[in-house]
C-alpha cells in the first residue's frame, strides 16, 4: 500500500521540487539547522546546566523547553503544510527532528514521562481532521515506547495566534485549556508538552498552567522552531 502511496502521490521537496523527498539532501544541508545548543526559553540566553535559568524560574510555569531547529522559512513550510495545507503525511518526517531532543530529555529528567499534545478545539480538529502535534506525540511515543495522552482540552475555539502582540495571545486564551480526568497511572508523571511552532510561549505557559492546578510536578515542552 505504501509504494503504491508513493507512486500515486510522490514525495517532493518543498524548497527545490525535486522528487523523493519532503526535504532533499541539497535543500536539507542549506537550509535546515539542527539546533545544537539550548537556551533559557524565558531570556533566550544560552544555558549550560539545567533548562532554566533559577532567575527566570519565577517568570514561567515551565520546568524547560527544548527547541529542535533553528528558524527557517523551511522549518515553518514544513509545519504549515500540515495545519493548512492538510498535508498530514510530513507529520512523520517532522516527527524524525524530535526524537533526539526527546530522547535527551527523558534521560535527563529520569522519571516516567508523558507526551501531551497541545490540543486545537474540536470544531478546528473536526475541519482540520487531524491535530498535527498529537500525530506527532503518536509517532514519539511509538518510536521511544513512552505514553502519550490528549489530557489537555481546548474548550473554548479562539482565534488565530498569528500576529497577536503577547498580551492580546494571553488574553486571547484566558481560561481556554482544561485538563481531563487523571488517570493513577498518569498523575505522577513528567509532561512533556509537544508543540510545532513557539513564538512568545503563551500557549504553552497557559497549558502548564492548567497542569500546575492539577498537581502536576514537573512540565516541560519540546517544539520544533521558535519563531
Amino acid at each position: 500500500m505504501r509504494k503504491l502511496m508513493d507512486f500515486l502521490f510522490p514525495k517532493q521537496c518543498l524548497k527545490c521540487g525535486d522528487f523523493g523527498e519532503y526535504v532533499c539532501k541539497d535543500c536539507f544541508g542549506r537550509f535546515i539547522d539542527i539546533r545544537r545548543s539550548q537556551q533559557c526559553h524565558v531570556c533566550k540566553t544560552a544555558i549550560v546546566e539545567g533548562f532554566v535559568h533559577e532567575k527566570c524560574e519565577q517568570h514561567t510555569d515551565l520546568d524547560g523547553v527544548l527547541v529542535c531547529l533553528d528558524y527557517t522559512d523551511l522549518a515553518e513550510r514544513l509545519i504549515t503544510e500540515i495545519k493548512y495545507n492538510l498535508y498530514f503525511g510530513i507529520a512523520k518526517y517532522v516527527s524524525g527532528f524530535y526524537l533526539d531532543k526527546a530522547k535527551s530529555l527523558i534521560r535527563s529528567i529520569q522519571r516516567d514521562s508523558l507526551f501531551v499534545p497541545v490540543p486545537i478545539h474540536k470544531k478546528r480538529h473536526f475541519k482540520r481532521g487531524f491535530n498535527q502535534t498529537e500525530l506527532i506525540s503518536r509517532n514519539l511515543s511509538h518510536s521511544l515506547e513512552v505514553e502519550y495522552s490528549n489530557l489537555i482540552k481546548r474548550t473554548i475555539n479562539t482565534r488565530t495566534q498569528v500576529g497577536l502582540s503577547k498580551k492580546q495571545r494571553q488574553e486571547n486564551l484566558l481560561s481556554v485549556f482544561e485538563v481531563g480526568k487523571l488517570s493513577p497511572m498518569n498523575a505522577n508523571k513528567k509532561v512533556i508538552l509537544v508543540d510545532d511552532i513557539m513564538t512568545t510561549g503563551t500557549t504553552l505557559e497557559m497549558c502548564a498552567d492548567a497542569l500546575r492546578k492539577q498537581g502536576f510536578p514537573k512540565i516541560y515542552a519540546i517544539v520544533m522552531t521558535r519563531g
